[in-house]
């Protein structure tokens, strides 16, 4: 992700092959994919000789596990 340009960056997060966007777990908040992305997008939004901003929005899958495999889970 480091030799990408700013704006190579920018497409592979907004226009990631395969539909590959970057995936929230709706239970947890976090990443479930794209972390690579997403921690380079942070890196360069704290770069002020980059265009990349910490404004910038991106969009952003989420993702719901199936956790009915484990009852003694609480799915709450």
């Amino acid at each position: 992700m480091q030799g990408l340009s700013d704006d190579e960056l920018l497409e592979a997060v907004r226009n990631p092959q395969n539909s590959d966007y970057l995936t929230e777990n709706t239970l947890t908040g976090q990443l479930h994919d794209g972390n690579g992305r997403a921690h380079e997008l942070v890196r360069r939004a704290a770069d002020p000789n980059s265009k990349i901003t910490p404004d910038m929005a991106v969009p952003v899958a989420e993702y719901t596990p199936d956790l009915s495999m484990f009852p003694d889970l609480d799915n709450a």
